[in-house]
């Protein structure tokens, strides 16, 4: 068997990354808080959540940022377990449909 070596140039390898990272930076998506907010209010879940972040000392920072990336470490981190909780408290809403309407366009 012959190896086979394949040279590729720092230009491919630069022009690739930055096409990866464009196409990772299309799919983060971008949430207004204040409709996040009002979003859980309408399902009455917006007391329960805001106590939860605010345990985990994230609810100051939230509110802050005003748009909330999905890429997003403490978003990452704890969607899962606020959706299960908001869940729960909403056992018929679709939580990431709901999440949907709140993305900015």
């Amino acid at each position: 068997m012959s190896d086979i070596h394949y040279v590729v140039s720092a230009a491919d390898v630069d022009a690739r990354k930055l096409r990866l990272l464009q196409e990772a930076a299309k799919r983060v998506r971008r949430y207004n808080v204040y409709k996040i907010m009002e979003t859980l209010r309408s399902i009455n879940a917006y007391a329960q959540v805001k106590a939860m972040l605010e345990q985990h000392d994230l609810w100051d920072r939230i509110v802050l940022i005003g748009t909330l990336p999905s890429d997003n470490e403490y978003f990452v981190q704890h969607y899962p377990t606020v959706k299960a909780a908001i869940q729960q408290m909403a056992p018929d809403a679709n939580i990431d449909e709901l999440l949907a309407e709140c993305e900015e366009k």
